[in-house]
């Protein structure tokens, strides 16, 4: 599995990966490191399927909709986002497949009431927070 985190000021975004399925994922990703995820996700030879936000963004400018119509991936979101061009909601419990990446996707409101949290289907005591 490939996993890059992205600084950006005080954020953070992920891009993840399936090698033997060529498939990736960027998580949170910040408008003006589109390029950057494009670069990572073709050094290793992965197509971006997946663009999951894991809370409405207030801290940055989310570039989600941008890589979805760059590289025709879908945006991921959680059920209650009131996010406009999202594809594929996701509710409480819910897997998400990324290649042979299984993330479940876990229901936190708080930071927003569309928060949520990515475990790792196989690691879950590795809990990607963005």
């Amino acid at each position: 599995m490939l996993f890059e985190q992205i600084t950006t000021g005080g954020c953070q975004s992920y891009l993840i990966g399936c090698p033997e399925r060529r498939a990736a994922a960027v998580i949170d990703p910040e408008l003006g490191q589109i390029d950057r995820y494009r670069g990572l996700a073709g050094r290793e030879g992965l197509r971006i399927r997946y663009i999951i936000e894991t809370h409405t963004h207030a801290d940055h400018f989310s570039g989600a909709h941008e890589l979805a119509r760059e590289t025709g991936a879908t945006v991921v979101a959680h059920a209650l986002s009131p996010a406009p061009h999202t594809g594929l909601r996701l509710e409480d419990g819910e897997l998400l497949y990324v290649g042979g990446i299984g993330l479940q996707a876990l229901h936190t409101p708080g930071h927003t009431r569309d928060s949520m949290c990515l475990l790792r289907e196989d690691r879950f005591s590795r809990a990607i927070r963005c």
